[in-house]
């Protein structure tokens, strides 16, 4: 497996390949590929926050994948508290640990770090369309677009007469 420091170059790599990162989809398909990585190293998989919360929470906004839409498998590192944008600094990508969980990185590591991930691809297949428009966001960190509130949370905020906002 390709090592790189940052999820554009792993989509590249895998591309030269026919590929796009791999969308872990089931925790039967978690078990078979994390037998690919040493239990000290991670993967970028394909998984990706387009979207980051109003509200400032991280396990928002995990539905797309390099290859299309999220099938709704997550394995996140509960014991770390993951998805948690560790140090305040978005982080809008997720690498599959040589555990078998998931962390959620920045999608671009810092240089100085000195550090990457290997690359988890699948294939064949190719970046989605909406993939191509959210990689000009994932490339510039802290500048993901801010989700709305529920429409829930806009009426009761905006209003504390109501007896729905009381509570």
């Amino acid at each position: 497996m390709q090592r790189t420091p940052a999820l554009r170059q792993c989509v590249e790599w895998c591309g030269e390949q026919g590929m796009t990162p791999a969308c872990i989809v089931s925790a039967e398909e978690n078990a078979f590929v994390v037998e690919l990585v040493p239990e000290d190293d991670g993967a970028f998989i394909g998984l990706y926050q387009n979207v980051a919360s109003e509200r400032g929470v991280p396990a928002e906004g995990w539905d797309r994948c390099v290859g299309g839409e999220a099938s709704g498998f997550t394995n996140w590192d509960v014991s770390f508290g993951e998805p948690n944008d560790y140090g305040g600094s978005p982080q809008s990508c997720a690498v599959l640990t040589g555990q078998g969980t998931w962390w959620d990185v920045t999608c671009a590591l810092p240089l100085v770090l000195l550090e990457s991930y290997r690359c988890l691809c699948e294939g064949p297949s190719s970046p989605s369309a909406s993939f191509e428009q959210d990689l000009q966001v994932l490339a510039a960190p802290g500048q993901l677009p801010r989700r709305p509130p529920p429409a829930s949370a806009e009426s009761s905020a905006g209003s504390s007469d109501s007896p729905e906002g009381d509570g």
